[in-house]
């Protein structure tokens, strides 16, 4: 019961829950705005990055590698941002 706790402790964080946001965002944008497969799919997939690295980074042992996957996770989010304004 203790380990079902921990590893679903992540979904409180707001860099989850704003993580969860923005992959949904960014998954109808790029349905609708981004007509290269190539993009679309690593624009998707920088989003989807965020969230998931906060959730594995939680249940690391060790804060080093909490630490790495949260830069992980901010790495995905600039060439995500990056992305947006390439578009603009």
């Amino acid at each position: 019961m203790q380990e079902k706790k921990v590893n679903e402790g992540y979904k409180g964080l707001s860099a989850y829950k704003l993580g969860l946001v923005i992959q949904e965002l960014t998954e109808e944008f790029t349905a609708r705005w981004i007509d290269s497969y190539r993009r679309r799919y690593q624009m998707d997939e920088a989003a989807r990055s965020n969230p998931q690295c906060v959730a594995e980074g939680f249940i690391q042992p060790s804060l080093k590698g909490y630490i790495k996957l949260s830069g992980i996770a901010r790495g995905s989010n600039e060439e995500l941002m990056n992305d947006y304004v390439h578009f603009l």
